[in-house]
């Protein structure tokens, strides 16, 4: 199950994901949460994709210990019509991340972003 609410993300974190988040859409980004805290049995799933689940796919995830598990990254898509979409220029959601210590996996995983562990 993909685990959307910014609620259940570490609480520092939460708050550093909620002021990135408004700050972006104060910028006219049209940006959500697609997938925040994740499970050990969800992040197996998608770490089997292109490797030994749907091998004509590229992998999803690149570890079995993403920051996702303890709720200290969030997947950012940009929201078109109430679906989420990847296919948008990235650079200005990753300079607006900086500035809240918010680090983002570009060119790997461009819609991951995560704590970088200053407060």
């Amino acid at each position: 199950m993909i685990n959307k609410d910014i609620k259940s993300l570490d609480i520092k974190f939460q708050k550093k994901v909620a002021l990135f988040l408004q700050e972006a859409k104060n910028q006219g980004l049209n940006i959500m949460i697609f997938e925040g805290l994740r499970s050990i049995e969800r992040q197996k799933a998608l770490y089997a994709i292109g490797r030994t689940t749907e091998p004509n796919r590229k992998p999803v995830t690149w570890t079995l210990k993403s920051n996702h598990l303890t709720g200290k990254a969030v997947d950012i898509v940009f929201n078109v019509n109430w679906q989420p979409s990847w296919n948008w220029d990235y650079n200005k959601l990753i300079i607006i991340a900086k500035r809240f210590w918010i680090e983002n996996l570009k060119p790997k995983e461009t819609c991951h972003f995560e704590d970088n562990w200053i407060y």
